[in-house]
Parts: C-alpha cells; structure tokens; sequence
C-alpha cells in the first residue's frame, strides 16, 4: 500500500496556519521549561521556522499532517552539526510512520550538508518522543535541568 502522504519542503503561507496550530497543540503543552509569550507569537515562532529548513508530511489534499522543523550549526573546528528543532505529527495520523520519514529526511538534509551528527532536545514527562528517538537511533547524552529536557544524540556517519 502506498502511503497516504508525501514529505515537500514548507510552502509558508500554504503551511504556516497548521504548523502554528501544531506547535500550540502539541509541543507547547509538553514543555516544561519556562517560555516566554514572546517567543510563542507568530511573529517569533514564524522567524524561528524561518531560521532553518522545514519539511512537511502532506496528505493526498495537501493538508499538512505533521513537520519536521531542522538546522545546520557549523563552527570553526567544530563538527557540522543537524539540530533537530522541532517535530510534531497530527494525532490522527499517528502510527503511520509519518514521524519517522520526517525524521529520515532531515537526517538526510543534514548528511547532504555534511553534518557528522544529530541532536536534539526532548521534553522531561514526553516519555513517547523520547522513545520514538531511541527507536530512531538516539541515544541520551544528558539530561538539562535548567531546561527540564533530555539531549539526545546520534551519529550520521558510520562508525569505523
């Protein structure tokens, strides 16, 4: 059976509407470390899309059934690294593998770019992300009091 979906880059005034739902709906609530109102504006969280790349799972009638929201950070001598910033799927999609393509294809931006490895941030008490990374590959490296979050961290190049 083919999937019912298809992963295209972010169309901004097409997808912004849902992705913002999105965050609201379903990253927000499971945050634990202090936000401000500022940064959850339109304003601010449209920039904060803006800042990277995003890359939408899209129905058969186009309407966007999760994102994947990523970056590059590259330093002097420092390994290129893929920052996975935010990824959301709608609940009702849920248990198509519609966050796991949109996690592969953000790996394989970052790979494009030459990122070495991945990381990521998830919420203390968001015990079902943290286990559909590790499913992913990630592995915990720290936990972040001041943030009430879990780092996770995976390679993209195979170890020799």
């Amino acid at each position: 059976m083919a999937a019912d979906y298809l992963i295209r880059p972010y169309r901004g005034r097409q997808d912004t509407g849902a992705i913002l739902r999105l965050i609201r709906r379903e990253l927000v609530p499971l945050s634990r470390s202090p936000i401000g109102r500022d940064s959850l504006s339109d304003r601010a969280l449209i920039a904060r899309i803006r800042q990277g790349r995003t890359l939408v799972a899209a129905g058969r009638d186009d309407e966007v059934k999760g994102f994947v929201h990523f970056m590059v950070t590259s330093r002097p001598n420092v390994p290129v690294l893929l920052q996975i910033d935010m990824l959301a799927v709608e609940p009702d999609s849920r248990g198509q593998g519609i966050g796991s393509a949109l996690l592969r294809e953000a790996e394989a931006g970052g790979r494009a770019r030459r990122c070495t490895a991945a990381s990521l941030f998830v919420d203390e008490d968001n015990d079902r992300a943290h286990l559909f990374y590790q499913r992913a590959g990630y592995r915990t490296i720290q936990y972040w009091p001041s943030l009430r979050c879990w780092e996770l961290y995976k390679p993209l190049i195979p170890e020799i």
